[in-house]
């Protein structure tokens, strides 16, 4: 169960109202006895006739501006620290739009509560560290696809010399896997840092009909079918044609390793710029873990059997994200479905 988050505002307010409501009331019945004189002149005073002298006369000379007073005590109060608060509501603003291309938080710290001053430095601090810890993986990253492309060439230059056989066959095919890694750590490297302007468009029909021809070429041998269904008008979004181009390969991609041979992978396109890819899962695998790790980097469903480097929809994750787009996935019935939304223009 989420716990929920305190007001501050709201808890100075009660606090602080209390304390006035008391020292008002006792103000009040200082006033109040004031009126002992009226008391001694009546010459049978009891209790009973103290108390109602004093009550009548306080509600009638004082009561009812102390309530008007504990009222306009609490507007005030409230009001004061709202203001007091707005400065803060406009640093947590400029916190949750931060970009980690340059991740301080710049403000006059002659506005700022000098309280609160040690936690935005300390968190300016930890935003500092964030990002160079980014730049140093995002670094590595590139680095170790670049330094894998030598010795893939070697490999591959003394497989070739080799002589056809089942063991060149076993080797190619662990190559392309060594291969597709590192051009996929590339690409990992290239959409971290990468964000869609927003005078970039794309036409949805024309980039899933590229889509769809490159992945006929890459599984010619499995008889898998790529059909588009739904509006056939031109459909415009915001996007980078060539990031999104690899979104679509690698869902696509992704569809045909998991789903069986001689099937249908479907995407329906909708007007609104939605798109959902649907796809029939091999039998065996299980749903429930697919689901939970699909967008982490390097998982693999079956490491045996599947020839991908587990970086594919990692990558996908990260450019609909860029995007300002959002991807679900739903099962059922045995299929898996990818529902994809898009700003349309």
């Amino acid at each position: 169960m989420k716990e929920k988050s305190y007001s501050i505002i709201k808890k100075l307010v009660i606090r602080t109202s209390i304390v006035g409501v008391f020292v008002l009331l006792m103000s009040g019945g200082i006033v109040s006895l004031g009126f002992i004189d009226d008391i001694a002149k009546d010459k049978n005073p009891d209790l009973d006739k103290a108390i109602d002298i004093i009550l009548s006369e306080s509600f009638e000379h004082v009561f009812w501006i102390l309530i008007l007073s504990v009222l306009i005590l609490i507007f005030v109060v409230y009001w004061t620290i709202k203001k007091s608060m707005e400065e803060i509501n406009s640093i947590s603003k400029k916190f949750s739009n931060i970009n980690l291309e340059d991740p301080v938080v710049r403000y006059d710290a002659t506005t700022i509560p000098k309280e609160i001053l040690p936690l935005i430095n300390s968190l300016n601090e930890t935003l500092k560290r964030i990002k160079q810890d980014i730049d140093q993986k995002n670094e590595f990253i590139k680095n170790a696809s670049h330094e894998l492309n030598t010795p893939i060439t070697i490999l591959n230059a003394n497989i070739e010399s080799l002589p056809d056989s089942k063991k060149k066959y076993e080797l190619k095919e662990d190559l392309k896997l060594l291969e597709n890694v590192s051009a996929q750590l590339f690409r990992l490297s290239q959409v971290e840092n990468f964000k869609v302007q927003k005078n970039e468009s794309v036409n949805l029909v024309d980039l899933l009909n590229d889509v769809i021809k490159q992945s006929y070429k890459i599984f010619p041998k499995r008889n898998i079918e790529f059909k588009i269904e739904g509006s056939k008008k031109d459909i415009t979004i915001n996007g980078t044609y060539d990031y999104l181009l690899m979104c679509f390969r690698n869902l696509l991609d992704n569809a045909a390793q998991n789903s069986p041979d001689n099937s249908i992978i479907k995407i329906n396109l909708y007007e609104s710029g939605n798109v959902e890819i649907i796809n029939t899962l091999k039998s065996g695998v299980q749903t429930k873990i697919l689901t939970q790790n699909l967008f982490k980097k390097f998982w693999r469903y079956d490491k045996n059997s599947y020839n991908g480097s587990g970086l594919g929809l990692s990558i996908v994750k990260r450019i609909i994200d860029a995007h300002n787009a959002t991807i679900r996935t739903l099962l059922v019935d045995g299929e898996i479905l990818f529902k994809l939304k898009f700003n349309k223009i």
